[in-house]
């Protein structure tokens, strides 16, 4: 085989092996502005940031007229995300939930609320691009 020959095969497997999988599962950035859909207890909304699968950021969550603030941590590990809702004078609640794309409205967080007098409670926060 001939040098040029050879040069463009390995330029063509440099190129493939750059593709991504398209059967892997997809990966997920939390950063971003988030907010509960139809939970009927209370409206959550929180901005987050990520920085090496590390979330920080802060939030309110309005429940009979009333905001209450809270600061925001946890992990994403790109198809799931782990936070904990860190309020100043309340019980911390934990959000365990996958993410997933929703219809035009943008990508979905879908998972559980514990703490704070939630034991599972179903919730889904969406994020509009």
């Amino acid at each position: 085989m001939g040098r040029r020959a050879f040069a463009m095969l390995m330029a063509a497997g440099l190129a493939l092996s750059g593709c991504s999988d398209s059967t892997g599962p997809e990966i997920f950035a939390i950063s971003g502005t988030w907010t509960s859909v139809d939970f009927p207890d209370a409206q959550f909304s929180m901005t987050v940031v990520e920085t090496a699968r590390a979330v920080e950021g802060a939030g309110h969550r309005l429940q009979d007229e009333e905001a209450v603030a809270f600061r925001v941590y946890g992990a994403n590990a790109g198809q799931r995300a782990s936070l904990l809702l860190d309020f100043e004078e309340e019980s911390d609640i934990n959000f365990e939930g996958e993410f997933s794309r929703g219809d035009e409205n943008g990508t979905r967080l879908e998972g559980m609320l514990f703490g704070g007098g939630y034991a599972g409670e179903a919730v889904t926060f969406q994020r509009a691009e």
